[in-house]
């Protein structure tokens, strides 16, 4: 059986959920909740050595099957659509796979790049202002490899950054408006059917109806309100948002994770 680490059904976490429940695949689900194991207050955590060992990033999801590890939520999509049988999730045209491949190399590390930073500014940057001033130094300071510990130093910088904010929603704007262009042709971001495309793009998005109602609303974005509905009445959707642990899913970023390391936070 495989194995899935994750956190809270939201962002990078959200798609192999999203995936293996579509493919029907029965699985072992590791809760591990990385704004906890980053500062060592789970050390009881029996997983988190697991995830270090494994993950060179060592947050963001993590698939272990036949004894491989997969890491990269991506990729990860790309290997369920790939291996388990059930529906197919990714188009056998040589063409139209090249758009995903496109859309998830490019769009989804996009929206990356944007929304963690405003989902991090909003709900974890709050929840680190709680902690001790000097501990929570000391933490950063130990984090490896250096590259993690920089981008949960940017979400401290980010306090008051009116500057950086306002790139951020200018960009995020751009992009959301390249995904209500994509949706013009068809229900789907690529062709007529339901693919990865369609995972990866709703979990990036997923929160901005709450965390950024000014850039995403029937308004501003009809296309992809109801896209959004339409991904919620998925049964696999529903039934990955339903391994939420806090009940807010919708509020859980963590900085950086992934190809969003090395492009800034």
């Amino acid at each position: 059986m495989p194995a899935l680490y994750h956190w809270e059904p939201n962002t990078f976490y959200l798609k192999p959920l999203i995936a293996l429940h579509e493919k029907g695949v029965r699985f072992s689900s590791h809760y591990i909740d990385p704004t906890a194991t980053a500062f060592d207050i789970r050390p009881d955590c029996l997983d988190a050595s697991i995830e270090v060992l494994n993950n060179p990033e060592r947050e963001g999801p993590m698939l272990i099957e036949s004894g491989e590890v997969i890491c990269g939520s991506f990729f990860m999509l790309e290997f369920i659509a790939d291996f388990y049988p059930g529906p197919e999730l990714a188009p056998r045209d040589p063409m139209l796979y090249y758009r995903i491949q496109e859309i998830g190399q490019t769009l989804g590390v996009q929206l990356a790049t944007l929304v963690g930073p405003l989902g991090c500014e909003r709900y974890l940057l709050p929840k680190l202002r709680k902690r001790d001033a000097v501990q929570l130094n000391a933490a950063l300071s130990a984090m490896e490899p250096v590259e993690r510990r920089h981008v949960w130093q940017a979400v401290l910088d980010l306090e008051g950054n009116t500057q950086e904010f306002a790139r951020l929603h200018s960009k995020l704007a751009g992009s959301l408006q390249e995904i209500e262009s994509l949706l013009d042709a068809s229900d789907w971001l690529v062709g007529e059917d339901y693919s990865i495309a369609d995972i990866e793009v709703f979990s990036m998005i997923h929160s901005l109806p709450v965390l950024t109602p000014e850039l995403l609303h029937p308004g501003c974005t009809p296309k992809i309100v109801s896209f959004l509905q339409r991904m919620q009445s998925r049964p696999a959707v529903r039934a990955a948002l339903a391994m939420s642990r806090t009940g807010h899913p919708e509020r859980c970023f963590v900085p950086g994770i992934e190809p969003s390391r090395w492009l800034g936070l």
